[in-house]
């Protein structure tokens, strides 16, 4: 049986500090977490994998890039970078790839383990000519294909499409617009995915759900943002600079390593 991993979304520094505090197995890292996330800033990623390093030499963390463990190190935890340059639609034009192409060389760069990415044709598909030229250009580092699958019409043939173009992992809600409403389909994607490519269940997750999914459907990679509601600053709100999304609660996060470590299989 191998242990269920937890993957946490943050898209600031304070987040992202607590989160290797915490030895979470991934963070997905980004900005504007309230659009779906975008891609970080330079900066934000340098200092990602300045504090990956040294929270593994201090001994605090999860998985280093390669997966491989050091003798006498204690594990990293990874962290990937979101590249979407942003909001809206999937249907990226060419000077859009060419921009996610820099960004993932500043995410490798920057020492991170890999990148989040993903393409839609406006037929519903996955664009497959500007994922291999993204694929390519991450050659080496671990690859999520996130919630795009989720606005696929076949989501079955992206995961095949997935496997070939050498993605690790795919993030989704099971095509809908939180977990809970797209379990069935979520069984089917994990069945026809098999060992071939790790399935991670996201969107509106929560440790109980999580649990459920866990032993009911057989997932064992689980993404959420672990974050309690914030209170908006009513002036910055009024001049439209304050966001939504909540501040990172790490009691979140261990009430999800409880939930899942639960399961009896």
């Amino acid at each position: 049986m191998s242990q269920a991993e937890l993957e946490v979304c943050v898209d600031n520094s304070a987040a992202l500090f607590s989160c290797l505090r915490s030895g979470v197995d991934r963070v997905e890292l980004c900005s504007a977490l309230a659009v779906g996330g975008l891609t970080p800033s330079y900066g934000l990623m340098k200092l990602a994998g300045r504090l990956a390093e040294s929270a593994a030499v201090s001994g605090v963390g999860g998985i280093r890039g390669d997966d491989k463990r050091s003798v006498g190190r204690p594990p990293r935890t990874q962290v990937l970078a979101m590249i979407r340059p942003r909001s809206g639609n999937f249907c990226f034009s060419t000077m859009e790839t060419t921009l996610m192409c820099e960004d993932i060389a500043v995410a490798r760069e920057a020492g991170l383990a890999g990148v989040v990415l993903g393409a839609a044709t406006a037929e519903g598909t996955l664009d497959l000519p500007i994922l291999a030229r993204l694929c390519h250009a991450a050659e080496g580092l671990q690859l999520t294909l996130h919630r795009v699958i989720d606005v696929l019409d076949d989501p079955l043939l992206a995961i095949d499409q997935a496997v070939e173009l050498g993605f690790t992992r795919i993030l989704t809600s099971g095509g809908a617009p939180t977990v809970a409403d797209g379990l069935s389909r979520l069984s089917a994607i994990q069945m026809h995915a098999g060992r071939r490519i790790q399935i991670m269940a996201g969107a509106g997750l929560t440790p109980t759900l999580a649990k459920r999914i866990q032993a009911e459907i057989g997932i064992e990679s689980f993404h959420a943002s672990c974050r309690r509601q914030a209170t908006a600053d009513p002036v910055l709100s009024a001049f439209g600079f304050s966001g939504e999304e909540g501040e990172l609660d790490v009691a979140l996060i261990d009430d999800y390593r409880r939930s899942l470590a639960s399961v009896d299989y």
